[in-house]
């Protein structure tokens, strides 16, 4: 991951946690707190500062960017419906776009050696040969019976691999 790349995730990290902070608490945007505004409606340290990146998306859950540094978004309901998605965003301001739909609360996306893992309600599940806006291969890694919980995260091992990854054991 480039240092522009850390920067711009840390930036929308920071900016939603901040915002989450400010909506969740009114109290945080007292004169008190020290917090100011920082940008697109946004209050937070002296020294931060928020833009927005893209918009159109409600409950937006978990943030992944590709080698490409195009920007991947998956959304969860609070209903788990089946109607979250992801979605994958070009550049700034540019219009989000489903790439995958019908998902159960996606709460966790990397991207390892071209291929999407995507960590949800079921399981995980990895999405590679990206088309345009669609993945020509879906593979499953992992299936959770329905009542054990559900994935929240996925990331790589401190090495940088995949845990599993390329094991004949059966690993990810």
């Amino acid at each position: 991951m480039t240092h522009i790349h850390r920067r711009i995730s840390t930036v929308i990290v920071g900016a939603l946690i901040a915002a989450s902070c400010s909506a969740a608490h009114p109290a945080a945007s007292s004169p008190r707190t020290g917090l100011v505004d920082i940008g697109a409606g946004i209050k937070g340290p002296d020294g931060l500062h928020a833009t927005v990146y893209a918009s159109g998306l409600t409950h937006a859950a978990v943030f992944a960017s590709d080698a490409r540094h195009r920007l991947w978004v998956a959304t969860a309901d609070y209903t788990d419906a089946g109607r979250d998605g992801v979605y994958v965003v070009s550049t700034p301001n540019a219009t989000p776009i489903e790439v995958i739909s019908g998902l159960h609360t996606p709460l966790g996306l990397l991207w390892y050696q071209g291929t999407l893992y995507v960590a949800a309600k079921a399981g995980v599940v990895a999405y590679s040969d990206l088309r345009g806006t669609r993945f020509a291969a879906r593979r499953t890694i992992v299936t959770l019976p329905s009542d054990v919980g559900e994935v929240n995260n996925i990331v790589l091992a401190p090495d940088g691999r995949l845990p599993g990854a390329g094991d004949r054991q059966g690993g990810l």
